[in-house]
């Protein structure tokens, strides 16, 4: 359905950043969050890639970083953090979990570590 709200959770640091950003510009409700600079237009991909690429290379990181290598990495942390495999496929709309783990970069021989909670 479209018309489902999806709901996203965000970490204190990403919080604390979004609002931030949020307070550096005087947003109206019809504003992209992300606004190119040579137009009232949202931002490209190749330029999201560009500033992404460049903060990379900035801090030091080797090689060519984008959006789908954050996305890309994102799953495997959270998969090595004990995120069940099935939430990460719903996310990535994956059919089945080799794909999944395939696709975060985990070999099928490795042994996840299971991670269990029990201070109940």
């Amino acid at each position: 359905n479209s018309d489902e709200t999806k709901g996203y959770y965000l970490n204190n640091n990403v919080k604390l950043a979004c609002e931030n950003y949020l307070n550096m510009y005087d947003f109206k409700d019809s504003d992209y969050l992300f606004k190119s600079k040579k137009n009232n237009q949202p931002i490209t991909r190749q330029q999201a890639y560009r500033i992404i690429n460049t903060a990379a290379k900035e801090v030091g990181i080797p090689g060519k970083i984008g959006t789908h290598t954050l996305r890309k990495t994102f799953g495997y942390h959270a998969y090595q953090k004990g995120i069940a495999i099935s939430i990460l496929m719903g996310i990535y709309h994956h059919h089945s979990p080799s794909e999944t783990l395939r696709y975060i970069g985990i070999s099928k021989n490795e042994k996840p570590l299971i991670k269990v909670d029990v201070n109940l």
